[in-house]
């Protein structure tokens, strides 16, 4: 691959052809940052749960961008990469952005301005595409980054900390749990148990009474049931409530002994 040489030999600048000035540009520099946040933007869809990141995979937070208030809420200024389009664009500060029913802020991709400039042949021709991204309450574009404001503090993974982060894993023994009579089942966690903003994902595994061919379901599995996380209002920590939906799967007395744990709540997140 191809570079500038730093520092250029003294003599005066070069003189670049449209072809020389492009294939270190676009061939060279570019293509090597598409293709690493494309992969960037890989890694966070196979997060089932990315806190700066819509799940679609429509966009990257490159820097910047935290969210700040209680609501509405100011938004720093930054920068996104829209994979789609293969291309960055500038986040202005913007103050006062109320949060969506699902307590996300959307930063969405606006049409490029194209600049043109007179070539050497006195023509005028396209030069340079410049790129902005609006802030607002929803996602007005087709593509656009979801950042929740929901979490305390918002936490964005940089790129260093995505691609050489390794996913963690904690279990918490669910203990015995009668889900035949009982519809569902709490557990407080302090702080120093885990840091609740690099939470990635949490399921529950649960396990049927004992049998010659026993069986483990996932809590969530075809509306069976399902996990809900509840922050603290003093902050010293946060809720894990299990609950499993009447008249589905759990609700019988496959899921009523008593004499071992139910399984096991899976929590991941990054170091």
């Amino acid at each position: 691959m191809k570079k500038f040489v730093n520092p250029l030999a003294a003599g005066g600048a070069p003189v670049f052809s449209d072809i020389s000035l492009n294939e270190i540009l676009q061939d060279e520099i570019w293509d090597v940052l598409e293709a690493l946040f494309s992969a960037y933007d890989t890694i966070y869809k196979q997060i089932p749960i990315a806190f700066s990141h819509d799940p679609l995979g429509n966009g990257v937070v490159v820097s910047g961008c935290d969210v700040t208030g209680s609501g509405p809420f100011d938004v720093a200024a930054g920068i996104v990469y829209f994979p789609t389009q293969k291309i960055f664009a500038r986040v202005p500060a913007t103050a006062s952005v109320a949060a969506d029913g699902d307590d996300f802020i959307y930063i969405n991709f606006d049409s490029g301005t194209t600049e043109q400039k007179t070539f050497r042949d006195g023509s005028a021709k396209d030069y340079s595409i410049e790129t902005a991204a609006t802030v607002d309450s929803s996602g007005t574009s087709a593509n656009y980054v979801m950042i929740d404001t929901a979490q305390d503090p918002v936490y964005i993974p940089t790129i260093h900390e995505m691609l050489s982060a390794k996913i963690q894993t904690r279990l918490i023994d669910i203990g015995t749990w009668n889900m035949d009579t009982t519809a569902a089942k709490s557990y407080i966690l302090p702080d120093s148990f885990i840091n609740k903003a690099k939470i990635v994902n949490i399921t529950a595994w649960i396990r049927e009474d004992p049998t010659s061919l026993r069986q483990w379901f996932s809590l969530e599995g075809l509306s069976n049931g399902y996990i809900t996380v509840v922050e603290n209002d003093a902050d010293t920590g946060f809720q894990i409530s299990l609950r499993r939906e009447a008249g589905q799967l759990f609700d019988g007395t496959r899921f009523a002994a008593t004499s071992e744990s139910r399984g096991y709540i899976v929590i991941q997140f990054l170091n």
